[in-house]
């Protein structure tokens, strides 16, 4: 399968198989290290991808607290609900955000850069009537593959499209500017974390034919060329990088961010 024809569906199981033990597992991880649920009565979960951390906090909570997960896709919402009623958890999986707002909201922004964050953010925020929390890919993710990828369009003589890659850098925001979002909008009682998560592949070929790489990341990356282009790109990418390592894997790190805000200073 490639890019050009790879399906929702398709997209929807290899988050289940890859993404979210390879990717989404070290911000929940981190989440539940971090945050403190207490007692809502509702909680919607924005970007709940394959389903499995709402499920989670769904059977932590009990029958008393309705959990409404918003999917990012119909494939993602039918795979998470049978999920949920294999696991024997009583929750609805749905495509749109719902009408009233919740005691709790969450989101998992940590697949998505640039204006897409700050987007999802403030429709988090929107999300709820008391408390948000959310994680995201923090500034200072990805130095290594944007390094490369600065050499790689000098060498292609892509001179101009190397702004792009200064607009990537940027597009992953600072712990300062996710707070400052949070402050414009209102909220109090602001905490973060964040947390160097490394990940290793054993070569720039793997790097850039793993899924979460090939279907997620790279898309948004090179959006700005052709196809053809981004086939050019992405294997002269891979060549640099193992010439580079001369052997050794590739370590990229990536900044996995958690906050949590209020909209009043009073905690519930």
């Amino acid at each position: 399968m490639n890019t050009e024809t790879i399906t929702d569906k398709e997209l929807a199981l290899l988050r289940t198989l890859t993404v979210e033990p390879e990717w989404t597992v070290k911000f929940t991880e981190l989440f539940d290290e971090t945050v403190v649920v207490g007692e809502p009565r509702t909680i919607t979960y924005i970007n709940s991808g394959s389903g499995t951390h709402s499920i989670d906090i769904a059977d932590k909570m009990g029958p008393e607290v309705e959990v409404f997960a918003v999917s990012e896709t119909v494939e993602l919402a039918s795979q998470s609900a049978a999920k949920a009623e294999t696991t024997g958890v009583g929750m609805d999986f749905s495509t749109s955000d719902p009408i009233g707002a919740s005691d709790l909201s969450i989101a998992d922004i940590s697949l998505l850069s640039g204006e897409d964050i700050k987007t999802t953010i403030l429709r988090c925020i929107g999300a709820t009537n008391h408390s948000t929390a959310f994680f995201l890919t923090s500034s200072g993710s990805f130095g290594e593959v944007f390094s490369f990828l600065w050499e790689v369009l000098f060498e292609l003589g892509k001179e101009s499209h190397e702004e792009s890659v200064a607009e990537l850098i940027g597009g992953y925001p600072s712990i300062a500017e996710v707070e400052g979002i949070l402050k414009e909008a209102g909220l109090k009682n602001i905490r973060s974390k964040i947390k160097n998560v490394p990940m290793d592949f054993a070569s720039g070929k793997e790097f850039v034919e793993s899924p979460l790489m090939r279907y997620f990341f790279l898309p948004i990356w090179l959006e700005a060329f052709s196809s053809s282009e981004r086939d050019e790109i992405t294997k002269l990418l891979a060549e640099k990088i193992d010439e580079e390592l001369q052997g050794l894997s590739f370590r990229i790190s990536v900044k996995a961010a958690i906050f949590e805000a209020r909209r009043s200073a009073k905690s519930k």
